[in-house]
């Protein structure tokens, strides 16, 4: 699977996109994922440090992303753009 050079996620048809998304690239370790992870819904205290995080609607189990993986990280933008 290689998906680095895949043109931006939104501008592949929806045909294509579901081939890729059939080929899951095998799983890492499994690790609580927020699902939504984002300056908005990461709370900061007075010093700038993590203090917690809100909007937990999208939490689930995923796949462990420890390096960066650009085939892996097109993978699952892709995923994302696809879903509800």
């Amino acid at each position: 699977m290689r998906l680095a050079g895949l043109v931006p996620p939104r501008q592949v048809r929806v045909e294509r996109a579901l081939r890729i998304l059939a080929d899951v690239p095998p799983v890492e370790g499994l690790v609580v994922c927020h699902g939504d992870a984002c300056a908005p819904n990461t709370l900061l205290d007075e010093d700038g440090n993590w203090s917690g995080h809100v909007d937990l609607g999208s939490l689930g189990v995923g796949d462990r992303c420890v390096d960066p993986d650009r085939d892996r990280i097109a993978y699952y933008r892709l995923l994302w753009d696809l879903g509800p």
